[in-house]
């Protein structure tokens, strides 16, 4: 990413938030690194419980544990990546078969036999909708990691903006209350596609807002305020 003047106090804010996002997508990488091995702690350990009884010998944990950890932690990344990090909102979508009557059965189940038989009896009769809980937990890791790798994917494809024409172009919109054109911010000699890359580095770190035909940018106002404190 080139560099611009210094001693400009925009340009100090964009390399600040810039700096301060980064670090947070290392942060998150590091977090959820660990996390995606919780999965395998939980069902490796019910496992080896659940062999150890059948068997009637306590096996090696660890066996238990990586066995678990090799299958569970591609499955995971591969459906964060199928549901786009909204996991949840595609189990609401598509709750998948459910047993006739279940509700019935799942009320029926808690109020004659007790909160456990009525989880139960919720989770037979709609086995995808039950999981979704604990799936969405097991998902932190692998959500966190591709979160701060896409990051990082996305400053790969904008490492050659030029923060002094970002600068520019972020004094253009604090003189303006109102929504500019992208005609109106060109500089001359410059195009609407040489615009692209600057306004989508702009918009990754939350700086300004697009219209839904991109042809209107927008200052946020969060960010009118903290550059004119700058």
């Amino acid at each position: 990413m080139a560099e611009g003047p210094a001693n400009n106090p925009i340009l100090e804010k964009l390399k600040t938030r810039a700096s301060l996002m980064q670090a947070i997508a290392w942060a998150r990488i590091a977090f959820g690194v660990p996390l995606c091995f919780v999965p395998a702690l939980v069902l490796g350990t019910m496992f080896w419980f659940a062999g150890s009884n059948l068997f009637g010998h306590w096996g090696d944990w660890t066996w238990y544990f990586w066995i678990t950890a090799i299958v569970t932690i591609p499955l995971l990344f591969r459906l964060e990546v199928r549901t786009n990090g909204d996991y949840l909102g595609n189990v609401a979508r598509d709750p998948g078969p459910s047993v006739p009557g279940g509700e019935m059965l799942a009320v029926a189940a808690h109020l004659g036999l007790g909160t456990l038989a009525g989880v139960g009896a919720t989770t037979l009769a709609n086995p995808r909708m039950a999981a979704s809980g604990v799936t969405e937990i097991f998902l932190a890791g692998p959500r966190m990691v591709l979160n701060g790798k896409r990051h990082f994917d996305q400053l790969r494809v904008l490492k050659n903006v030029r923060l002094d024409r970002v600068s520019q172009l972020l004094s253009q919109l604090m003189a303006s209350s109102q929504a500019k054109s992208l005609g109106e911010l060109c500089h001359k000699g410059e195009s609407r596609v040489d615009l692209i890359p600057v306004l989508c580095w702009l918009k990754l770190y939350g700086w300004i807002g697009v219209s839904g035909h991109s042809d209107k940018v927008i200052l946020f106002s969060e960010s009118r305020d903290k550059l004119k404190a700058a």
